[in-house]
């Protein structure tokens, strides 16, 4: 039996993958754009165009990616149309701050470092929001604060041991 092979599904299961490049690439273009203000660091500007673009390509990526995932079903609707939005945002906001830090746009130097600058605390806000809300999907709403000893309650867990003395009859 040949299995039929969809684009779309293949895309968006590249999702989880992907969704992690801008949110690293993103907030690395964030940490040069703030270092740059400080004349030891003043060298770090020249990255965050090249950090700028590729985060966005990356955001644009993980949204559609992640879109695609998502008519695959079996998501609490709620987290997922949430988490969508803030993608989509995300990405949009990534591109507006791109397009503001080009050298040909249409704002002058100083006003434009400074509109990238502003924009990017809104950014790491959808950032960490978006990638909150995604995790709330795929590890429960409680993720963030739960206690790592929930999942482990030692009290709880019984340990079945078996004598094995004939390898082939083993379970």
């Amino acid at each position: 039996m040949i299995a039929e092979f969809n684009i779309t599904s293949f895309f968006g299961h590249f999702h989880p993958v992907l969704v992690h490049l801008p949110i690293g690439i993103l907030l690395l273009a964030f940490c040069f754009q703030l270092l740059s203000f400080f004349d030891r660091y003043r060298k770090l500007k020249s990255a965050v165009k090249p950090s700028l673009f590729i985060g966005m390509l990356s955001a644009v990526a993980a949204a559609v990616s992640g879109y695609y995932l998502s008519l695959e079903g079996g998501y609490d609707e709620g987290l997922l149309t949430q988490h969508k939005w803030m993608g989509f945002a995300t990405a949009g906001l990534a591109l507006i701050i791109y397009l503001f830090n080009r050298k040909y746009s249409f704002i002058t130097k100083d006003d434009r470092m400074k509109a990238v600058t502003i924009l990017f605390f809104p950014l790491v806000i959808l950032l960490t929001w978006t990638g909150h809300l995604g995790g709330s999907i795929t590890h429960g709403d409680d993720f963030l604060f739960q206690s790592g000893d929930a999942s482990n309650d030692s009290e709880n867990v019984k340990i079945r041991r078996i004598q094995i003395s004939n390898i082939d009859e083993a379970e």
